[in-house]
């Protein structure tokens, strides 16, 4: 009883439009020709399984996730090793790297914009004050994904540190000492103490992060709005599209569905994955 209020809360507002979403999937309704859903149809999974833009879009989301989550694993451990400890200047650097995380998407990515200005950008600016020529950031097709990459990397790399941060100081300083007295350097203590001992933290960034990554909208709307062309058009950006720009209701729902699907299968696989990793240390 004392959870209820909070229960019917989420249950208004997240179980409900996710129910109704899945009914929608299976749906005809174009919001430019009825105002109601029209008939049954298994019709939107075909479409959305057969379209060739609908893959595409998969294809961007797929390859900015893998950039991003590797770059941030490898920066988060090794900036959360290099702030191992409890000095007061760690505990003020500590903070310090946690304040992207705290800022909104959307003026991260209005932020990043102006610095990635081809003409008036600190970033191009920077470049040319060294000689080298600074690329069109947000009109070429390959640098416009890199700026995102740069952008999200900026922004999030400070989850994976705070989760690498909490299970580095759980390891027992003796297991470091001792390997210390045998005589291990530092990258032996990192490859054979740290990296095992923080297997766990790796799975379950990347369980947050794939969701994350996988589903931005935010920074690439305000940073490129999917372009130039559709090289930055991520799956969420094509499902907005799809239902918010050409009204394909039905047809949108049940392309939210094949992706959430496709995600939820590949984190059920990480937990298991997870789990296996817990009990070989038990």
């Amino acid at each position: 009883m004392l959870v209820l209020p909070a229960l019917l809360v989420i249950l208004f507002t997240q179980a409900y439009p996710f129910v109704y979403s899945l009914v929608l999937s299976f749906r005809q309704w174009t919001l430019s020709e009825s105002d109601v859903p029209l008939g049954f149809t298994f019709g939107n999974y075909k479409q959305a399984i057969t379209n060739m833009n609908f893959w595409y879009s998969c294809r961007v989301s797929i390859l900015f996730m893998f950039k991003t989550i590797i770059i941030e694993l490898i920066l988060g451990f090794f900036i959360a090793y290099l702030f191992i400890g409890s000095s007061r200047a760690i505990k003020v650097a500590r903070t310090v790297v946690l304040i992207p995380m705290a800022i909104a998407p959307v003026v991260s990515g209005n932020m990043w914009r102006i610095l990635f200005d081809t003409k008036s950008g600190i970033i191009n600016l920077m470049l040319q004050a060294v000689g080298i020529p600074g690329p069109n950031w947000l009109g070429d097709p390959t640098w416009a994904v890199n700026a995102i990459v740069i952008a999200s990397i900026w922004q999030y790399v400070s989850f994976s540190f705070l989760i690498y941060t909490a299970y580095m100081t759980s390891i027992p300083n003796t297991l470091v000492e001792a390997a210390q007295i045998d005589g291990a350097t530092r990258w032996g203590i990192i490859k054979h103490i740290y990296i095992p001992m923080t297997m766990q933290a790796t799975l379950l960034i990347l369980i947050f992060r794939i969701v994350d990554a996988f589903f931005i909208f935010d920074q690439v709307y305000t940073l490129t709005s999917g372009g130039p062309g559709t090289a930055t058009q991520v799956i969420s950006l094509y499902i907005y599209n799809e239902g918010l720009t050409y009204f394909h209701i039905g047809y949108s729902a049940a392309c939210s569905w094949v992706v959430m699907i496709f995600v939820f299968i590949i984190c059920g696989f990480i937990l298991k994955l997870k789990d296996k990793v817990a009990d070989s240390y038990n």
